[in-house]
């Protein structure tokens, strides 16, 4: 990774997370990084943005979220509801790929496209994933070894969410765990 730096517009800074250039798919490939996580919508597309490159470069990625999928579905067909009342929303799914080695699916929109003039990304639901995605992480560290998460810009490109506002997000929910290092990741190839 390059160009670490702290996240310029908080009030303070803390020694566990930054914001840095580079390509985060490459270094978790070459173990800089040990968990990464993205966002995704509750359709199993994965279909744009750093999802499509991620369900083309790690298929066990697609493979979890369609598991996810499929399991929503079966719930669907039993109870009736439409895929907003019991998407997965705010939820996860994930793939180990090694010893404290993980990608991570953040149900973070139900739709992929703007749906009666909304925006797709929900940042309730980032918060909730992020929150699941942070215990999990805590449980299968249970040693407190020092690991490295990193996330693209989630949820603020293709998803228009707000990019200060989901920082705000990230910090608020890693802040107090000095283990943890944290990358958000501006791509650069």
């Amino acid at each position: 990774m390059e160009n670490v730096r702290n996240i310029e517009y908080f009030k303070q800074n803390v020694d566990n997370i930054f914001v840095c250039d580079g390509d985060l798919l490459k270094d978790f490939d070459n173990g800089t990084i040990d968990i990464f996580a993205h966002g995704c919508n509750c359709l199993n597309r994965m279909g744009a943005g750093i999802a499509k490159t991620i369900k083309e470069k790690y298929p066990e990625m697609y493979k979890a979220d369609t598991v996810k999928y499929k399991s929503i579905e079966d719930q669907k067909e039993r109870t009736g509801y439409d895929d907003d009342k019991v998407s997965h929303l705010g939820d996860l799914s994930c793939h180990k790929f090694g010893e404290l080695k993980y990608g991570f699916n953040l149900y973070t929109q139900v739709h992929y496209f703007y749906k009666f003039g909304q925006k797709p990304f929900r940042s309730d639901a980032l918060k909730s994933a992020m929150l699941k995605m942070h215990n999990m992480i805590k449980q299968i560290n249970s040693d407190n070894k020092q690991i490295s998460v990193g996330f693209p810009r989630i949820g603020s490109g293709l998803a228009l969410g707000d990019e200060k506002e989901i920082q705000q997000m990230i910090f608020d929910e890693f802040k107090n765990s000095p283990n943890i290092k944290v990358y958000i990741y501006d791509f650069k190839p």
